[in-house]
């Protein structure tokens, strides 16, 4: 998890709540107009995500993503922040037996969840060279289990990528191959095993 610092909520969700009071975002695949801007959303929270998951820093796209609510529509206490923009990231869509990230916590939350958007994220977080992600905070741990983040395939791939950058033995490519944006605004996946081993 990398901490996603984000664009103010775009005017054309702004200008679609304000035309629209009072609905939920279950309501969105009722209409068209719904559903675009749902897609909508979703496209523009992949750009500010540098096309990751907010969670597992897996790469996205439109097709392997969906809008992801940190504070679940689905539990009554939370469902007043349905459509709000603080509260919708892009995640990716696991499918499987060992799923992940959303579907790994569908409805399940605690305020102790540590969400990509806090400013203070990363620190509850380091790896080790095999691909797990650690925390030595309650809070950490638990959001790692809620997650499933050391899932065997995430871990096997995290692994495989901070392989991929100890062959180039030269920091400085590593950090300007696969922690800064390229021209398409796009990070290299699994940034967040990087920037522990290289970033800070």
């Amino acid at each position: 998890m990398i901490h996603l610092i984000r664009e103010e909520e775009p005017e054309f969700w702004r200008e679609f709540r304000a035309k629209n009071p009072g609905i939920h975002y279950d309501d969105l695949q009722k209409t068209p107009d719904g559903r675009m801007v749902r897609n909508r959303l979703r496209e523009f929270n992949i750009n500010q995500q540098y096309g990751l998951c907010a969670y597992c820093c897996r790469q996205i796209d439109n097709e392997n993503s969906l809008n992801e609510h940190i504070k679940p529509r689905g539990l009554g206490e939370y469902s007043n922040l349905s459509m709000e923009y603080t509260n919708i990231i892009a995640s990716c869509k696991a499918e499987g037996a060992d799923v992940t990230c959303s579907a790994s916590k569908e409805n399940k939350y605690d305020e102790m969840f540590i969400s990509p958007l806090d400013e203070d994220c990363e620190k509850f977080f380091e790896f080790y060279e095999n691909g797990e992600i650690v925390s030595d905070s309650p809070r950490g741990q638990y959001t790692i289990n809620l997650l499933n983040l050391n899932s065997y395939k995430l871990c096997r791939a995290r692994r495989a990528q901070l392989k991929a950058c100890n062959s180039f033995r030269d920091p400085d490519l590593v950090r300007s191959i696969y922690l800064k944006p390229d021209d398409n605004h796009r990070l290299q996946p699994y940034a967040d095993i990087v920037k522990c081993f290289y970033g800070r």
